[in-house]
């Protein structure tokens, strides 16, 4: 079925590749020339092997759920699509490891005009503040933190900053619900009216 992709390579513009293995077939998505959108669920751990060399396109729109990410793949397609990347949803790890920083900064950049974000299993960072406060498009943001053990006075500090970056364009944030008891404090620290935009999850 992969293959057959082949006879729709000029005119395809959106892939979606849910619970599956890749293997060699996908090949095929480096002949998608007009490849714009690209979805990946629940797939195996090789699904960097779609992202490292198989999309040679830019593309606007890129989630991968459930998935074992190695970031190091999805930094090229976050170079290479750039300025033309408006959508994002990644499910990390929940690992801090230095390739994840490579990962914001690469955001950072490289995809300024980013409009919807949702990372799940990010830890509060420096660069993560950096990145959301150059996002001067962004419109939603959903986050749901990595549970790093950091104590409440830091915790508290890291909304506070948090909440004073957040870009004047956005229109809805989500957080995990790990941040409901400080939501007095971002609210009182945010410029950003979100009172009636402000989602909790579980």
């Amino acid at each position: 079925m992969i293959s057959a992709l082949e006879s729709q390579k000029n005119s395809l513009q959106e892939v979606r590749i849910g619970f599956c293995a890749i293997n060699e077939e996908f090949e095929v998505l480096k002949i998608c020339k007009n490849l714009e959108t690209l979805r990946i669920l629940n797939c195996d751990q090789t699904v960097s092997k779609i992202l490292d060399h198989k999309v040679s396109n830019k593309i606007s729109t890129l989630e991968v759920i459930c998935c074992q990410i190695y970031p190091q793949p999805i930094v090229l397609v976050l170079e290479k699509s750039g300025i033309l990347l408006q959508r994002l949803i990644l499910e990390l790890n929940g690992d801090d490891s230095h390739e994840y920083t490579l990962l914001l900064e690469a955001l950072k950049s490289s995809c300024p005009n980013i409009i919807y974000l949702d990372i799940s299993n990010i830890k509060f960072s420096t660069q993560l503040v950096e990145l959301i406060s150059g996002l001067q498009k962004l419109q939603f943001l959903s986050l749901w933190r990595y549970n790093d053990g950091i104590q409440d006075e830091e915790l508290k500090k890291q909304v506070i900053q948090f909440s004073e970056i957040l870009p004047l364009t956005l229109q809805k944030l989500e957080l995990d619900y790990s941040l409901m008891p400080y939501e007095d404090i971002l609210l009182n620290h945010c410029n950003v009216p979100l009172k009636k935009s402000l989602v909790f999850f579980y």
